[in-house]
């Protein structure tokens, strides 16, 4: 229940079109957390790597020369903002559901 697909993330980002990783390569990069205890320090470090690790990757191909000199940093700030949104989302409302 814990992951997201990142092709749905990379939807959801408003810089979306600078991406140039393919679909295919998209589609198999999932971020799973549910093995984490996102409570402790050690489990919101893990996942904090696992983020990077996807957000190198999925931004890996960008143009890193001329005007657009910063849009791999762009792209990794921005996918790691989305992603860490969406992860913080999931997780409330898995509280709120354990509460009812």
């Amino acid at each position: 229940m814990n992951r997201i697909v990142f092709a749905a993330a990379a939807a959801a980002l408003s810089t979306a079109a600078v991406f140039a990783a393919p679909q295919a390569f998209a589609d198999d990069m999932k971020l799973s957390w549910a093995d984490l205890d996102l409570s402790t320090p050690t489990g919101q470090k893990e996942l904090g790597h696992r983020i990077d690790h996807i957000t190198s990757a999925m931004c890996a191909n960008q143009i890193t020369t001329g005007t657009r000199l910063n849009t791999v940093e762009r792209c990794r700030s921005d996918l790691k903002a989305s992603l860490t949104a969406q992860v913080a989302a999931k997780e409330d409302h898995s509280r709120m559901a354990l509460r009812n």
